[in-house]
């Protein structure tokens, strides 16, 4: 306002100059002076009328604004069943109620509602469900008693009609804005009422228009402040648009990128003003773009909150699966979307699925209790092994299984350990449901929670009534293998005694009789003499060998580190007489030291060596003698370049008393390579040859290289 009604006065007095004049024209004078001052002040104050005027509708328009901004700022999202239990709330939801999120589950959202507001709230619940479409009420929830929240709920039920999902919008600040410009509005109402009521009785009250100016100034003042107030708020709102964990995005029908915050594009994977007019789509896999087209669709063909899940790609960065939530813009021209990452979220699920299949497909019975022994889980396979179904079990003590064989002490030993927090490991000999008698392994161990409590007891348990019986017939078996080796061992005495003694006398008296009878028997009755002698000789040697074999596995020595390089030396020594006749050669390589039995070793290799110089060819015996190691055992063989032995009768060597040569040619019984595999047997190895008719043998015997 640059010219103040006073200063107009003395420009009009100036103007005049000063006359003589009556006291009529100089009433009229100032009577028109006094009239153009109220017409100017008049003027003025309609000009400050319409600047209210303009003044109030850019601040509602900035209260439109403001409260658009708001519609889709950061919220709290809770999934509530039919009762109105909280099944699952995010973090912005549990922060408004002020828990934590854990202690909010399963408890019901109407414990945190004002006892004002409850009836209103509990109409919403019901109408959700009963009208299946979306509905929203406005709440005041009372964390804090001083300072009360109010939310604005919008839930819609979801597809199985059980539950729905509720958005918690906190409306607290738009509520005390809201209120601040009611009241400003009626502030600016009640000046302009002041105004007009000023403006009438401008022609009778002139001192009265400096005061109205005065608290017109401090209307516009007050109206300013509201505005830096409103501009404020907004920029909060932008701020809080664009740092908030959530992704927001504003997409156009086509799936076009009109607007987004910081997180979205983080997201992404680029920078935000890039993808600006990108298309939303082209970050979706193929596998889940059906899934947002028909997301996008009912978006705007319902006009209703719409959800789903998708997987979205970008290059050079792994799959990324996000939960969308959306719905139309005011304008209804374009949706909002809310996006979540919910990746790691997918992830656990997969793990635990994979979990829960192996628990199911265990080998093994999984069973879970309190800490009362009262049964929580069981897999599937605890149905196989005992008869009862989880539903059959289910809340009953574990001892259900309780055959009565178990004793109190060793359950008390079981409970003991898992309040001290060990493990528990033992066999219990339980009923199934049928009443049949099985026999259990079973460990036992405690859940514990991440204070370190422990809320649950773990078993796993196998059947093993298989293996009792088959341990009770090993024991019987071996109790009577015992009985075998004590009569063989009874045997093997007879046979070294009683069974030689009738062939000692046979022999004595075929001697007796050809000798006085000798000058009375023909040759032919001396040949017969003889066979009968040579007969008795070769029974007392099969004895003799056959006692051999059976001693072999009855030697009481332990197993002990034996050195291959003396016994072979010592051997040489043995057979130094025969070696030297028959022009042999033989060539030692270096032996190891192996765990053996050091007595049925060396007759095994004595065997070997006596062999190889028997059954020689027209060449004199070449005889070499060596060990290879290969992983786990140590493999010995004996080489010669004797008669060799032609492939069909490779296994049938190793039978007693089996020959493959006439005893006029090869005398012996067909017992030493017998006795070579049996001792190969008892040290847990085994006798092969590798032969050719005419071109020698070598055969081959393993040693574990540890003794089991």
């Amino acid at each position: 306002m640059q010219n103040t009604p006073l200063s107009t006065i003395d420009t009009l007095q100036k103007s005049f100059k000063p006359i003589e004049e009556s006291e009529t024209t100089r009433l009229i004078y100032e009577l028109e002076v006094h009239q153009i001052e109220l017409e100017m002040q008049n003027e003025e104050l309609l000009q400050t009328q319409n600047q209210v005027k303009k003044e109030a509708e850019k601040l509602a328009a900035y209260a439109r604004k403001y409260a658009t901004l708001y519609d889709f700022a950061p919220s709290g999202y809770c999934t509530l069943s039919r009762a109105g239990d909280i099944i699952e709330l995010n973090l912005s939801a549990a922060k408004m109620l002020g828990k934590d999120r854990g202690r909010l589950i399963n408890n019901r959202l109407a414990l945190y509602v004002s006892p004002e507001t409850q009836p209103r709230y509990h109409l919403f619940l019901e109408s959700i469900f009963t009208d299946k479409a979306k509905h929203t009420c406005e709440i005041i929830l009372s964390v804090n008693e001083r300072s009360p929240m109010h939310v604005l709920l919008a839930g819609t039920v979801d597809e199985t009609e059980e539950r729905c999902f509720i958005n918690v919008i906190d409306i607290t600040e738009r509520k005390q804005a809201k209120e601040t410009l009611l009241l400003q509005n009626k502030i600016s109402e009640q000046h302009t009422a002041e105004l007009i009521l000023a403006n009438r009785e401008l022609t009778l009250k002139s001192k009265e228009n400096e005061k109205l100016a005065a608290a017109l100034n401090a209307s516009n003042k007050k109206l300013i402040t509201a505005m830096q107030l409103s501009d404020q708020a907004v920029q909060k709102y932008f701020t809080l648009y664009n740092i908030a964990p959530c992704a927001y995005f504003t997409l156009s029908r086509h799936s076009k990128i009109i607007e987004l915050n910081l997180r979205g594009a983080q997201l992404l994977g680029r920078q935000k003003l890039t993808l600006k007019g990108k298309l939303f789509s082209a970050f979706i896999t193929v596998e889940s773009r059906s899934v947002f087209d028909h997301f996008v669709e009912q978006i705007f063909k319902t006009n209703l909150n719409q959800t789903c899940e998708l997987s979205l790609t970008m290059e050079g960065r792994p799959l990324m699966f996000v939960h969308l939530e959306g719905s139309l813009t005011d304008n209804g021209e374009h949706c909002f979307l809310t996006m979540l990452d919910i990746s790691a979220r997918k992830e656990k699920e997969s793990k635990i699925r994979q979990l829960s299949q192996a628990i199911e497909q265990s080998p093994v019975s999984i069973i879970i209790t309190d800490t009362n022994g009262s049964i929580e889980y069981v897999n599937s396979k605890f149905g196989e092994d005992t008869g009862y179904s989880f539903d059959e079990v289910k809340g009953k003590n574990i001892t259900v299984l309780n055959s009565g064989h178990t004793t109190g002490e060793e359950y008390e030993a079981l409970w003991q350990a898992l309040k001290d927090g060990s493990e528990w490991h033992g066999e219990f000999h339980n009923r199934k449901k049928n009443g049949q008698f099985y026999w259990e392994s079973a460990a036992f161990s405690c859940i514990q929670n991440s204070a370190g409590e422990t809320t649950h007891y773990l078993a796993i348990t196998e059947d093993i009534t298989y293996r009792k019986h088959t341990e009770a017939r090993l024991v019987k078996y071996a109790k009577e293998l015992k009985n075998v080796n004590s009569d063989l061992e009874n045997f093997a005495f007879i046979a070294s005694h009683d069974l030689q003694e009738p062939l000692r006398m046979v022999n004595s008296f075929l001697n007796l009789l050809e000798k006085r009878l000798d000058n009375q028997l023909d040759e032919t009755t001396r040949q017969y003499i003889h066979f009968a002698l040579d007969g008795a000789a070769r029974m007392k040697i099969l004895i003799r060998d056959l006692l051999q074999y059976s001693r072999v596995g009855t030697n009481k020595e332990e197993f002990s580190a034996v050195d291959l390089n003396a016994i072979l030396n010592h051997l040489q020594d043995v057979l130094r007489q025969t070696i030297e006749s028959n022009a042999a050669v033989i060539k030692v390589q270096a032996m190891p030291v192996i765990i053996a039995n050091n007595t049925l070793v060396r007759e095994l290799m004595l065997n070997l060596l006596t062999n190889a110089l028997k059954y020689r060819g027209e060449e004199p015996p070449e005889i070499e003698v060596g060990c290879r190691e290969e992983e786990n055992r140590f493999v010995l063989f004996v080489k010669d370049n004797g008669i060799g032995i032609s492939a069909e009768y490779f296994d049938k060597i190793f039978i007693i008393f089996q020959r493959l040569h006439a005893r006029s040619r090869y005398p012996g019984t067909g017992i030493g390579l017998a006795i070579c595999r049996r001792i190969a047997e008892l040290h847990k190895g085994k006798i092969w040859v590798k032969s050719e008719e005419g071109k020698g043998s070598t055969f081959f015997v393993s040693f574990p290289k540890s003794a089991e």
